[in-house]
């Protein structure tokens, strides 16, 4: 009996390179799908900004207590409405989405392409960075000068 030799089934690997072009590619493809959806858009980036300018203009003659350990409400309703908002985008994203694509049949189909899962998901999370460095300094720029324009024009300091 002569021995068969079959080919290995492993996958060769791949140039660093061509993992940073698909990655790229991946990261591109979430940026795109998350844009184009106008709800993620809103809900991710004017809505969070719109709640923040109107509970600063509620409490913009607050002044510095204990309770709010030595700042004014402002100052500390501020970063916990951007971190929950940070925090609510990136749920959303990896775990809601990841769910729906399951469900959907697309994971099953992203396996036959030449994108490792690794990628996959390095992809996905990176898109998520992206879309929560954005956010926040969205919200870190308008929802300020929002709060001084409305205080002005409603008369305040």
């Amino acid at each position: 009996m002569s021995a068969v030799t079959l080919p290995s089934l492993r996958p060769r690997p791949r140039p660093p390179m061509a993992a940073v072009r698909l990655l790229w590619h991946q990261i591109r493809y979430e940026q795109l799908s998350f844009w184009r959806n106008t709800q993620n858009a809103v809900f991710t980036f004017a809505f969070p900004v719109l709640f923040m300018t109107v509970l600063g203009l509620l409490m913009r003659g607050g002044t510095a207590s204990s309770y709010f350990y030595g700042r004014t409400p402002v100052a500390y309703y501020m970063p916990t409405i951007a971190a929950l908002s940070v925090i609510g985008t990136c749920y959303g994203q990896l775990a809601v989405v990841l769910a729906m694509r399951r469900q959907d049949g697309i994971l099953k189909r992203v396996r036959a392409t030449p994108l490792p899962a690794g990628l996959y998901f390095l992809g996905l999370l990176a898109h998520c960075l992206v879309v929560a460095v954005t956010e926040d300094l969205t919200k870190r720029i308008s929802a300020v000068d929002l709060v001084r324009v409305g205080s002005a024009a409603l008369g305040g300091n």
